[in-house]
């Protein structure tokens, strides 16, 4: 044995019908025999001879040395199965002048916090949860701070041709008012074709005023829905307990009849998914709603309840295995619907399989090896997105809690904090990036790394594990289904990667 040599960089999955080797280094994917699959975890470790002699009564030495022979073969001419791992990573490649260039000219969305009251009081909400801490003069933006937030998107937005303004909260159309004035003045700053519009809803306050404003204004609303009304009412409740599905669906109605065609596009629809997590159940919503369309653009979510005390409430009862059953039903679902033909036959099954699936069909190949590996889940810092509280402050992302804040509308970015925020997260996440089989397709970023404005390891390890776990699932699920029609996923070709 050679104690300086590595095994290779791979991960080694099996299906019902076959053996699999995922190679990280070329992000390939391999079909291999039985014997190949078991001797490559020893490859490069063990000694060709050593190799023979473990597995000879296993396989037969004849079997052995020609499994060894396609290894080697398959090593050398497609340079798989190699032991490189990753010696840096890199977001996105950037030099720090790149960097301060592109936040300082390519911001293509502001999201201003313009309100962080609601009318609803939804009970896996972290504002909810921790109200006692809130300031009440917090709930809402100045209008002037408002304005002030939108000039320094125009002043930061040189090179991008439409940027997006969001607004969000809270409930933001308690704050109506203040969006159309903010709108008046995007307007005049960047044009009427020069800037895109949106916002998240609970839809209870939609009129056909509200409504007519937004499609004549070319929003895009998403509106929060958790599915049929049994399932929304349990947690989406207002400030006297009562389930607000009934308001929220004549708010979704109106903006349809005022979008038109254009609906199932400009108005996704929000999902939280929380215990008992039954998937099939969400299903019944186009039930209650046959008008609803099964294209409509969906954002589920499992419900996140750091910072609450959600399931000790709400969810004693619900174990990980129920959540593990439930997920396996829906993605038998998709399997399904996918052989069938008919992929988008199950909407809650497709949205929640299919992004992770286009992921793999549509990973890069790379010629190894590879000594510089992005961080793939991280956007660069306040180009993608910059997030605006009452007080002017600019943070990393509205999903990002803990973090440290990154400037202000009025001094601009910080300079350091920036660097620091990437520089950290790339030299405390090295080493265990280097060696897991996660790095070549890892969708982590900074919503997972914060405690008290720190990056945090053992957090991010936490998500880490989650990540290994579920990309190893994905990919058996990809396999198993080519196994049963190679052709199975050729519809993705035409979807775009987000």
């Amino acid at each position: 044995m050679n104690p300086k040599s590595k095994r290779p960089f791979i991960k080694r999955f099996k299906t019902s019908r076959g053996y699999y080797v995922y190679d990280i280094n070329t992000n390939r994917i391999i079909s291999v025999d039985k014997v190949v699959y078991d001797i490559l975890s020893d490859f490069n470790y063990l000694a060709p001879n050593e190799i023979v002699e473990k597995y000879a009564l296993k396989y037969g030495r004849i079997e052995v040395e020609k499994a060894l022979d396609e290894i080697e073969i398959a090593h050398k001419k497609e340079m798989l199965f190699l032991s490189s791992r990753p010696l840096e990573l890199s977001n996105a490649g950037l030099s720090h002048e790149e960097f301060q260039q592109s936040y300082n000219n390519q911001l293509g969305q502001m999201i201003l916090d313009i309100t962080q009251d609601c009318n609803l009081r939804c009970h896996y909400c972290s504002r909810e949860w921790n109200k006692d801490e809130w300031d009440g003069s917090r709930y809402r933006m100045p209008k002037q701070i408002a304005f002030d937030a939108i000039d320094f998107l125009y002043d930061h937005s040189s090179q991008i041709e439409n940027p997006a303004l969001c607004f969000y909260g809270g409930e933001p159309l308690l704050e109506f008012g203040l969006i159309k004035q903010c709108v008046d003045h995007a307007y005049s700053k960047l044009g009427c074709g020069g800037i895109h519009f949106s916002l998240t809803t609970n839809g209870t306050l939609i009129d056909e005023n509200k409504a007519k404003y937004f499609a004549d204004n070319q929003f895009n609303v998403t509106v929060s829905i958790d599915g049929p009304q049994h399932i929304h009412d349990k947690h989406r409740v207002d400030i006297n307990g009562r389930g607000s599905y009934k308001n929220t669906i004549k708010g979704l109605r109106l903006l349809y009849e005022a979008y038109g065609d254009d609906a199932p596009i400009k108005i996704p629809i929000n999902m939280v998914i929380t215990p008992p997590y039954d998937l099939d159940a969400i299903n019944d919503l186009w039930v209650e709603q046959p008008w609803l369309p099964k294209n409509i653009t969906l954002l589920p979510s499992y419900v996140n309840t750091e910072y609450t005390n959600f399931l000790e409430v709400y969810g004693r009862d619900i174990s990980n295995k129920t959540s593990r059953r439930a997920r396996r039903r829906v993605q038998a679902t998709f399997r399904r619907d996918c052989l069938n033909g008919e992929p988008w036959k199950s909407p809650i099954a497709s949205v929640l399989f299919e992004k992770l699936l286009v992921r793999i069909y549509k990973r890069p190949l790379f010629q190894p090896p590879r000594d510089v590996y992005p961080i793939n889940g991280c956007c660069i810092p306040a180009t993608r997105k910059v997030f605006v509280t009452f007080d002017g402050k600019l943070w990393i992302c509205e999903r990002v809690h803990d973090s440290p804040s990154i400037g202000s509308i009025y001094k601009g970015y910080d300079d350091k904090t920036m660097r620091d925020l990437v520089d950290t997260y790339i030299k405390d996440s090295y080493r265990d990036c280097s060696r897991c089989l996660a790095v070549g397709m890892c969708t982590l970023c900074f919503v997972h790394v914060y405690t008290n404005a720190k990056f945090d390891i053992e957090r991010k390890r936490k998500f880490c594990k989650n990540q290994r776990k579920n990309l190893t699932s994905q990919l058996k699920t990809y396999c198993s289904i080519l196994e049963q029609d190679p052709h199975a996923f050729d519809y993705m070709e035409s979807i775009i990667m987000s």
